[in-house]
């Protein structure tokens, strides 16, 4: 298979995938990277039948390495502070909000029910405002649920304030005494480092991340709002 062959191949597949998004209606707003990423991936075959000086080559390949290296960071990161909360028994747990009744929230909400069956002294902050099409605030779906499965109301603690992890980690801090103790962090895996760098930057001296599950197939959507949200903080110096 020639090279040209292997990249239009490529440019299908993630043509595909960004079809997929769609369908899906992922709420991530990265769907036209797809098509931009499958666009450029295309262009060895367009220009199969020209030959092209070795800077104009090198040109094409710095960006798909720096786009591949910044996925493997951001995935080997994600892993190590899943590895490194996994262990970690916290009195004080946030649950960061997300869309109310989405899988994300379902998957956070089930990993805080499993944390807190197996740490029986934790207690658990909700956290997430009310969005424009939610019935109810994230805080409060986490809490009634929470309490339907078994949970006492008193380890549970609302804040129904926040609209993003910026004033989640934010408004959910002075809510805990033990500052200086580990403070659990649920977010699915593939927001566990920004998640970790905005907790670092609001005053969490030692914040514990705890991986909740998501869906293998919508995580390359997710890893890339997340790159592209660190690259724009560490920009913007707000990370």
């Amino acid at each position: 298979m020639s090279i040209e062959v292997f990249f239009l191949i490529l440019a299908l597949i993630v043509c595909l995938y960004g079809i997929f998004s769609i369908v899906n209606r992922s709420r991530v707003e990265t769907e036209i990277i797809w098509f931009l990423l499958s666009a450029y991936l295309s262009i060895p075959w367009f220009m199969r039948n020209r030959i092209l000086p070795w800077y104009a080559v090198l040109g094409y390949f710095v960006p798909l390495v720096l786009l591949a290296a910044g996925f493997y960071l951001l995935w080997k990161k994600n892993r190590e502070l899943a590895s490194a909360g996994a262990g970690k028994a916290c009195r004080n747990v946030i649950l960061l909000g997300c869309q109310v009744g989405s899988l994300a929230f379902k998957y956070r909400e089930d990993k805080a029910y499993e944390y807190m069956m197996m740490n029986p002294e934790c207690t658990v902050i909700c956290s997430g405002g009310k969005g424009g099409d939610e019935a109810c605030s994230e805080a409060e779906g986490y809490v009634r649920d929470l309490i339907n499965r078994g949970i006492a109301e008193a380890r549970l603690v609302k804040e129904d304030q926040s609209t993003t992890t910026v004033e989640n980690l934010r408004n959910s801090l002075p809510l805990i005494k033990e500052k200086e103790e580990p403070i659990g962090i649920i977010t699915q895996c593939y927001h566990l480092t920004r998640s970790y760098m905005i907790a670092k930057k609001a005053g969490y001296e030692n914040p514990a991340m705890i991986s909740a599950y998501s869906v293998p197939v919508h995580q390359p959507n997710y890893m890339l709002r997340e790159l592209a949200a660190i690259i724009q903080g560490k920009i913007q110096g707000t990370l």
